[in-house]
């Protein structure tokens, strides 16, 4: 192996750099690495403009942020801790009363079904309006009974649908009790 380094090293012999550096390569390496050379004022005016972009798009993208979030309006539950566990307890009972009346869903009462939850979307469009308000005047307390309102329709419609389904289905199990 040194044999090999050693054929190596002599068939490169002769390529080798081996001049020295001029007068005062170290000083002036050592100046520039230490001092480097002052910025002329084109740099400094694109340095100063590009820091002041980045600020502007920063306060844009801020912006548009807020903006989005007041368009979305605000929710019942940002207003106070108890108004958020009341949105917590009408959703979930609003969630729970349509997976049951999912349930229920087949060729007979799929016309029923389906023009409740016209009404039920009616009434969700009616609450994106009401947080849109909420979001212009966050302590209106007749906002926040409209909101509580719309809540109580929206079961009261899920309700009267299951009770429709319910007679629906003892109706059809009494028709099929008579003709046995």
């Amino acid at each position: 192996m040194n044999d090999d380094l050693d054929k190596i090293f002599d068939n490169l012999k002769g390529t080798f750099d081996t001049e020295e550096p001029t007068i005062g390569h170290f000083h002036r390496f050592e100046q520039k690495l230490f001092n480097p050379p002052l910025k002329n004022n084109k740099q400094r005016w694109m340095s100063l403009f590009s820091v002041a972009a980045m600020l502007l798009i920063m306060l844009g993208i801020w912006i548009g942020m807020e903006y989005k979030q007041s368009s979305y309006g605000l929710e019942l539950a940002t207003v106070s801790p108890q108004m958020h566990e009341t949105q917590n307890y009408f959703t979930t009972v609003i969630q729970r009363e349509i997976e049951i009346i999912d349930s229920y869903r087949n060729p007979q009462t799929n016309k029923l079904i389906n023009d409740s939850f016209i009404q039920l979307t009616t009434l969700e469009s009616h609450y994106t309006h009401l947080k849109l308000e909420l979001g212009e005047s966050s302590q209106d307390q007749r906002i926040i009974f409209a909101m509580i309102r719309n809540f109580q329709h929206r079961i009261e419609v899920l309700e009267n649908l299951f009770l429709q389904l319910e007679r629906h289905q003892l109706l059809k199990n009494n028709s099929h009790e008579i003709s046995i």
